[in-house]
């Protein structure tokens, strides 16, 4: 009897063990089948607009019993292939023996932002698995604060050459947050810094700073902040212009050309300064203040005009340009508050030489003197075969022409040219000729080989004027008269390709005159 009372009791607690680890085993199954891995596509998170629509698809790699999804502020949905949607939400997915549990939603409404979840019960279990996903729902940014801090005076908009300009920008109620860049004219600034993102009460705002050393060449430049965000079609932007204070900036001597004597000329000079400078012309010895004549009441400034971020005109005109006038010494002194500058002007009636080559030829001169007259010996060695050798062209022997005469006709034009190289044309000394004060200029003249008429006897070459206009290098300037002269004798020196011609300018009886006086 005890023996069996302890077998049957033996019995009893090895059913209790078995039955133990059976229940143990299958607790351990069920939690497998529980933990079914769910993918969800899109995963974490979304951020869709409102009136978009939106597919999510969850899958096991299990056959499904059933597909139950949870979109935000709607009532829990069991879906299945070929079902019809309702309330624009239905079945999207390959089939549930493949495992697959989609959701497909026509129009994102405002209240879908929140959390979806879909839940999957594999075949052969009694226990859903899930996934979840967050649906952001755009929400657009208000308008972006510009915010700058004040410089050195204290202000907010006048920063002076040379100061760290100071800028914060701030966009709030974004959902996501907006992204924010900072722009100073055309150039993106603060870049290496990090913007600041503040989220509260299922909103958020976000800021960003930058920062920029400012240059002259900033003033009048816009400093704007850009708010872009997937619920706007277009950036939201705030926008301030920046003053910088600078000095009336340094330039290079100013050289101006063309003048003609005797007729009016303009001098315009622009500068660089903010704030408004104050203007005045040094000429030589004589002052002259913005909007006021010189001495001889024949140069008078205008009043500057500003052109805008920063730049000034002032204009000096000349009522009837003299020989002196191309002498003098131009000085146009400028200066505001901080600072000043003096601008070295440089004027001439040479024509402006291309690429900045001094080389004039003689077609490029200005009239000196309008009294000046001048004949130009030409030499032509004939050709043996040329049988209008020795014979004289109607043009040539036509007499004196005007200069607008010569200007108008093309072929007369054609006779009247020489090669010659302006820097060879003149070259001024003083010289005594039989006792009379006189100045000779030789010329060198290059005659290529064109084809015209002419004649073998050579015609006289004189130069009368008053006043003979001496320009850049001691070139003297003259008009050319062709001007028929008899019985003139030039000196000739035989050359191949090079003929030489003398041109003696005379002193007027009233220069001569004066100069008698003055001995």
């Amino acid at each position: 009897m005890t023996t069996m009372t302890i077998l049957r009791g033996k019995s009893t607690s090895t059913s209790i063990i078995l039955w133990t680890c059976l229940a143990y085993l299958c607790a351990s199954i069920q939690a497998d089948t529980q933990n079914i891995n769910v993918s969800i596509n899109p995963s974490g998170e979304t951020t869709v607009r409102t009136g978009q629509n939106l597919t999510i698809l969850c899958s096991v790699g299990v056959p499904l019993k059933t597909c139950r999804v949870e979109v935000p502020q709607e009532r829990s949905v069991i879906l299945e292939p070929n079902q019809p949607s309702e309330d624009g939400i239905g079945w999207y997915g390959s089939s549930l023996d493949a495992g697959q549990c989609g959701v497909f939603i026509a129009q994102i409404k405002e209240k879908h932002d929140g959390i979806f979840k879909c839940s999957l019960t594999p075949k052969n279990a009694r226990y859903e698995s899930y996934n979840t996903l967050r649906i952001i729902v755009a929400k657009p940014p208000v308008m972006p604060e510009l915010m700058v801090f004040p410089g050195r005076r204290g202000e907010r908009q006048n920063y002076e050459k040379g100061e760290t300009l100071k800028v914060s920008c701030r966009v709030k109620a974004g959902r996501p947050v907006a992204n924010v860049s900072i722009f100073f004219g055309d150039e993106q600034i603060g870049l290496e810094e990090r913007p600041i993102v503040y989220n509260y009460n299922n909103d958020s705002y976000v800021i960003q700073n930058a920062t920029r050393v400012l240059s002259w060449t900033d003033n009048g430049k816009v400093l704007r902040c850009d708010a872009t965000h997937l619920a706007l079609d277009r950036p939201l932007s705030a926008k301030q212009q920046i003053s910088v204070l600078y000095a009336p900036q340094p330039q290079p001597t100013i050289e101006r050309f063309g003048f003609v004597i005797g007729q009016p000329g303009t001098v315009n000079v622009t500068v660089q300064a903010n704030p408004r400078p104050q203007f005045m012309w040094r000429i030589d010895d004589d002052k002259v203040d913005e909007g006021q004549f010189d001495k001889s009441n024949r140069i008078r400034s205008s009043r500057a005009v500003e052109l805008g971020k920063g730049y000034w005109e002032i204009t000096l005109n000349i009522d009837s340009v003299q020989k002196s006038d191309t002498e003098k010494k131009y000085v146009l002194l400028v200066n505001n508050e901080l600072g000043s500058t003096e601008y070295q002007i440089v004027l001439s009636t040479s024509t402006e030489p291309a690429g900045g080559s001094s080389t004039r030829t003689i077609g490029e001169s200005d009239i000196a003197d309008p009294a000046a007259s001048v004949s130009l010996l030409r030499f032509r060695k004939p050709k043996p075969d040329d049988p209008n050798a020795g014979r004289r062209s109607d043009t040539e022997s036509a007499g004196r022409y005007s200069r607008s005469e010569v200007d108008s006709s093309a072929s007369a034009a054609r006779r009247a040219r020489a090669k010659m190289n302006f820097s060879q044309l003149f070259k001024r000394n003083k010289d005594k000729v039989s006792g009379t004060d006189t100045d000779t200029v030789r010329t060198v003249v290059t005659v290529d080989d064109e084809k015209i008429q002419t004649s073998d006897a050579p015609q006289a070459v004189t130069l009368n004027s008053a006043n003979p206009a001496v320009g850049e290098g001691g070139l003297v300037y003259a008009e050319l008269d062709l001007t028929q002269q008899k019985n003139v004798a030039p000196r000739r020196i035989d050359d191949d390709a090079t003929e030489y011609a003398e041109i003696i300018y005379t002193k007027p009886e009233a220069e001569e005159a004066a100069h008698a006086a003055n001995k």
